[in-house]
C-alpha cells in the first residue's frame, strides 16, 4: 500500500510484521509497506518513488528563469543529494566539469543528429501529406471509375437498343427494296397492261382519238 506525504526525517518502524521505511528531507515521497520475515528481514523492499518538490505548473516552460531556478534547485534526489554531500570540494568542481565537459563535446554531434532527426521528421511529413493525397486521389479515381462503370453499363444498353432499332429499320429497308422491286416489275406492267384492256379507258381513249380528228379535219391538218 501506497500513499504519499510530507516528511522532515528519515525513520523507520517496525510493528505487526510490517515495517515501514521512509526516506525524508523534506520531499514529497511515497509511503511503501515491506512485509517482513521475522528473523530474516525484509523479503520485498521496494525503494520509494521520488516527486520533486517544486511549484513548477503543466502550463510553465523553460523560457522562465524562475521556473528553471526552481526546477534545477528541486531535481536531485535525496540519494544524489547524500552522495554528493560525502564529496570534497575539488571532487565536485572535477565532477562538474567532466560533465560539462561531455555534454559541450557531445553537442555538435546531437546538434547533428537532432538536425538529419528534424529532417527525417520533415521527409516523414511530407510522405505523410503526399501518403493522405494519394489517398485521396485513389478515393477520387475509385468515385471516377464507379461513375465510368454505370455509364458503360448505360451506353452498353442504349447500344443493344441502337443494334435492335438497326436491324428495325434493315429489315424496313429490305421490306421498302421488295416493295420497290415488285412495284417497277409487276405492279406498273399489271396496271398498264389492266388499262389497255379496260373497256372504260378504250372508250374515252377512242373519244379522244375521234374528237382530235375531227378538230384536223377542221383546221385542215387531216385532208
Amino acid at each position: 500500500m501506497r500513499e504519499m506525504f510530507m516528511v522532515e526525517k528519515e525513520k523507520i518502524v517496525a510493528k505487526d510484521g510490517e515495517e515501514e521505511k521512509i526516506e525524508c528531507n523534506m520531499e514529497m515521497v511515497v509511503k511503501e509497506k515491506v512485509e517482513v520475515d521475522k528473523g530474516k528481514g525484509p523479503v520485498k523492499a521496494d525503494l520509494p518513488i521520488f516527486v520533486p518538490q517544486w511549484k513548477v505548473r503543466t502550463s510553465d516552460t523553460t523560457k522562465s528563469s524562475d521556473v528553471c531556478h526552481d526546477m534545477l534547485k528541486n531535481m536531485a534526489t535525496p540519494a544524489e543529494k547524500k552522495a554528493l554531500s560525502n564529496l570534497s570540494d575539488e571532487d565536485v568542481a572535477y565532477r562538474i566539469i567532466t560533465q560539462a565537459a561531455r555534454l559541450f563535446t557531445s553537442l555538435p554531434d546531437s546538434i547533428k543528429r537532432w538536425a538529419a532527426s528534424a529532417k527525417i521528421d520533415d521527409e516523414m511529413r511530407k510522405v505523410e501529406v503526399y501518403a493522405g493525397q494519394l489517398s485521396d486521389f485513389n478515393n477520387l479515381l475509385a468515385k471516377e471509375w464507379a461513375a465510368f462503370g454505370i455509364e458503360r453499363a448505360k451506353y452498353r444498353q442504349e447500344r443493344v437498343a441502337d443494334e435492335a432499332v438497326t436491324e428495325e429499320l434493315r429489315q424496313e429497308v429490305k421490306q421498302l427494296k421488295e416493295d420497290k422491286k415488285w412495284l417497277i416489275g409487276s405492279c406498273i406492267c399489271r396496271f398498264v397492261t389492266y388499262l389497255l384492256h379496260s373497256k372504260e379507258f378504250n372508250l374515252h381513249l377512242a373519244g379522244i382519238y375521234f374528237k382530235a380528228m375531227a378538230h384536223g379535219h377542221h383546221t385542215g391538218l387531216i385532208v
